[in-house]
């Protein structure tokens, strides 16, 4: 029997889709073996192309709405009908930091009011058991633009309707849900986050991810603020404890908003998406997986995918690798998993990533682990 080989990758943000990247990561695999058998599982995180992913592995039926854009722009985003009479909502469809310019990427400004009126179509079109996959937002208000569209009141010192965005939030003073959409009380709510981390400090919604949504330090630290104020008022005047949730800070803290706001149970989007597609049993009797993603830093790894993955690749007993453009921290050599990037390639072509480096890093992986 021939080599099995499975190639299982998320997106490759601002590269490729994970359709895109797993095509071209096969292609190089069978540059090195061209009988070997290769299966690719697209995968997703909870992020953007999470809703893509779930349809191609379950079907179900497309639905659309006119939603407000992070920025108030509005947009089209759809929603996903499953067979089983599930609803699923993609936040970054509707919120999306990869739909903003950078010019336009202003997180103490962005809202997620967009997120609370695709669930209010949903809810319209009689779906009573929700997946909200969180990832990939412009977004840094912790879901409070998202609660007022759902019918809470934020409200100033002065009784006064908070404004959307991030940026309000330190004013927040009460938290009114007496009239908070009742359908919600008969709905159940399950999120997806693409990473496990918890809302406020050093490894926050602010302090790690808001950079990447156009930041600066003070901004970072404003956000900071405004987030732990959000925690303190969700608390006083909803009773619910949120900060240190695991998942709390995916989508800029709207893993903490979803909890506070839907009563939705937070799960990891990446083990989620794995069941889905059932890659343990793709594993069965596999030679590989090759796994990957554009920047990869092994101190950010917990509740991320290529982390789920090599751990089921381990449980499974299969050789795991790595592909990505660039490696964030230095590997230790004694690491279990092989990561290759382009500075492994011999022209060192760096973070221009082709397809053709993309293939390149597959084959020498192949060729590495296999050979």
């Amino acid at each position: 029997m021939g080599l099995e080989i499975v190639i299982a990758t998320d997106k490759w943000r601002g590269s490729f889709t994970s359709k895109q990247a797993g095509a071209a990561m096969a292609a190089g695999v069978l540059r090195a073996y061209p009988d070997a058998g290769v299966r690719v599982v697209p995968l997703a995180d909870g992020g953007e192309g999470t809703l893509e992913v779930i349809h191609a592995a379950l079907g179900g039926t497309l639905h659309a709405a006119q939603v407000s854009g992070a920025m108030g722009d509005p947009v089209t985003a759809s929603w996903l009908e499953l067979p089983d009479g599930r609803a699923l909502l993609e936040s970054a469809l509707s919120l999306g930091l990869a739909q903003l310019p950078e010019e336009r990427r202003e997180p103490l400004c962005a809202s997620s009011r967009g997120l609370g009126e695709l669930l209010e179509a949903v809810l319209d079109a009689g779906m009573r058991d929700i997946i909200v996959t969180l990832g990939g937002t412009a977004t840094m208000d912790g879901g409070a633009g998202m609660a007022a569209a759902l019918g809470y009141r934020l409200q100033d010192g002065s009784g006064h309707e908070l404004a959307d965005g991030a940026g309000a939030l330190t004013e927040l003073a009460r938290i009114d849900g007496s009239h908070r959409d009742p359908r919600l009380a008969q709905t159940a709510v399950e999120v997806w986050c693409d990473v496990a981390s918890t809302l406020l400090g050093p490894r926050g919604a602010a302090r790690v991810y808001a950079p990447q949504k156009g930041a600066d330090p003070a901004d970072v630290e404003r956000l900071e603020q405004g987030l732990r104020n959000l925690a303190r008022q969700v608390s006083r005047d909803l009773g619910r404890e949120v900060a240190d949730l695991p998942g709390a800070g995916a989508a800029g803290g709207l893993g903490a908003g979803a909890a506070a706001f839907l009563d939705g149970r937070l799960a990891s989007g990446a083990g989620r998406v794995l069941d889905v597609v059932r890659l343990r049993e793709a594993l069965l009797g596999a030679d590989l997986v090759i796994t990957g993603e554009g920047h990869f830093d092994p101190d950010a790894m917990p509740g991320k995918l290529p982390d789920a993955v090599l751990a089921r690749a381990a449980a499974a007993g299969v050789p795991a690798a790595v592909v990505c453009g660039e490696v964030a921290a230095e590997i230790n050599a004694g690491d279990p998993v092989r990561v290759f990037s382009c500075h492994d390639l011999i022209d060192n072509r760096g973070w221009d990533l082709g397809s053709s480096e993309v293939e390149a890093l597959a084959e020498l992986a192949a060729r590495t682990l296999l050979g």
